[in-house]
């Protein structure tokens, strides 16, 4: 492993009592703030949205990595194209409140723009295969 590259975990996350699932990608690397994204799948049935479920999965994720403050990570949220309301997929990253882990959304931003807010780089925000529509 360079020291360019993070080291990465990815993995399929259920959640709305196992109706609906996300994947996961975690980016760690020395000197920078982890980052979780976590991309809806295509398919999800008739379960939940990853946008209606943030603060129950940011909740299952921060207690799997052992981290308690919001500070330890960026959480982006995606969604890939012909996913979601924006045609070509959207980005976004979600801050949450200090006690309470409400969530906020800021605007939705670019792959480079995800890119240059974490530090990595724009290829570890492709959408993952496993959640692409056929």
């Amino acid at each position: 492993m360079t020291a360019n590259t993070p080291k990465m975990k990815e993995f399929v996350h259920s959640f709305d009592n196992d109706k609906s699932k996300c994947h996961i990608r975690i980016l760690n690397e020395p000197n920078k703030k982890a980052v979780i994204m976590c991309s809806q799948f295509c398919d999800n049935g008739e379960g939940a949205s990853i946008t209606n479920m943030v603060e129950y999965i940011v909740t299952d994720i921060k207690n799997y990595l052992e981290q308690t403050e919001k500070d330890d990570f960026i959480w982006i949220e995606h969604y890939g194209k012909n996913i979601g309301i924006e045609k070509n997929g959207s980005y976004a990253i979600v801050s949450f409140e200090n006690d309470t882990w409400l969530p906020s959304w800021n605007k939705f931003i670019s792959i480079a723009d995800v890119a240059e807010s974490t530090g990595y780089d724009k290829k570890y925000f492709e959408t993952p295969n496993e959640v692409k529509c056929k």
